[in-house]
C-alpha cells in the first residue's frame, strides 16, 4: 500500500517529533564521524571529508531546534557568543549593521551548495502485535479524542504502526520499539547540483524508484516550505 500522507515538518504539532527524529540521526552521525576521524590516522583531506558528512546532520539539527524556540542551537555556540569581527547584530561586537547585513549577503552565495543525505535502516519484526500496539498507541497520541476502537480499526497492519510510529517520535526512534530488531544501517551524503523541486507527488518515482519499486508499503514525503 503506497500511503498519501504528506508530512511537513515545518508545522508546529510535529516540530517536536522533527527535533527527536533531527537529534536521533545526529547521534548515529557523530559516531560514524568519529569514527572516520579516528580511521583516517592524520590525514586532512579525510578530516575534511569527514566534518563535510557531518555537516548536514548538524544544520538538520539547527533547523528543527530554530522551528520550536526561534534561537540557535547551543551545539553551534561557537557562532553565536563569537565576539571578534563576527559582524552580527546585537553580539557587541562593534561591527557596523550595514556592513554586517553585506557580509552575510556575500557568504550565503558563496557557501550555497546543496547534498543529498541517504539513508537505509533494516529491521526484523519480531512481534507484529507488539508492534502494533504501539502504532496504536502512537495513534492516540495524536488523535486523543479516538477510542481505543477507533485505534485498532485505523492500525490493523505493521506497515500502519510504523507510518504513525514514525509520526509521532521520528524515523530514528524505531531501533527502540518492541517489536522490532534493528538489523543494520547505512547513510550516504551525495552532492547535488539542484535541489528537489517541482510536484512533490513525482518525488518518490523521481528519486527512489530503482529502489523502493513499484508497490512500497508507503512512501513519506517532505516539504520544507520558508
Amino acid at each position: 500500500m503506497k500511503s498519501d500522507v504528506e508530512i511537513q515538518p515545518h508545522t508546529p504539532e510535529n516540530a517536536a517529533a522533527r527535533l527527536v527524529e533531527a537529534a536521533g540521526a545526529l547521534r548515529g552521525a557523530l559516531i560514524t564521524h568519529a569514527s572516520a576521524i579516528v580511521a583516517a590516522d592524520g590525514d586532512t583531506e579525510k578530516f575534511v571529508a569527514a566534518d563535510e558528512a557531518l555537516a548536514p546532520f548538524l544544520i538538520a539539527l539547527d533547523d528543527a531546534y530554530a522551528a520550536i524556540t526561534g534561537e540557535v542551537h547551543p551545539m553551534r555556540a561557537d557562532e553565536v557568543y563569537a565576539t571578534e569581527g563576527c559582524g552580527c547584530d546585537g553580539c557587541g561586537c562593534g561591527a557596523d549593521d550595514a556592513d554586517a547585513v553585506e557580509t552575510a549577503e556575500v557568504s550565503d552565495e558563496a557557501t550555497e551548495a546543496v547534498v543529498s543525505v541517504f539513508q537505509r535502516h533494516d529491521y526484523a519484526i519480531t512481534d507484529p502485535e507488539a508492534l502494533m500496539a504501539a502504532g496504536r498507541a502512537a495513534y492516540l497520541k495524536t488523535s486523543p479524542e479516538a477510542t481505543t476502537e477507533q485505534a485498532e480499526a485505523e492500525v490493523n497492519d505493521v506497515d500502519l504502526a510504523l507510518l504513525h510510529l514514525a509520526h509521532t517520535d521520528g524515523w530514528n526512534n524505531l531501533w527502540q520499539l518492541e517489536g522490532l530488531r534493528a538489523v543494520g544501517g547505512v547513510t550516504g551524503v551525495v552532492e547535488q547540483d539542484e535541489p528537489l523541486s517541482g510536484d512533490s507527488e513525482e518525488w518518490a518515482d523521481e528519486v527512489l524508484g530503482g529502489v523502493i519499486g513499484e508497490d512500497p508499503l508507503f512512501v513519506q514525503v517532505d516539504v520544507y516550505e520558508e
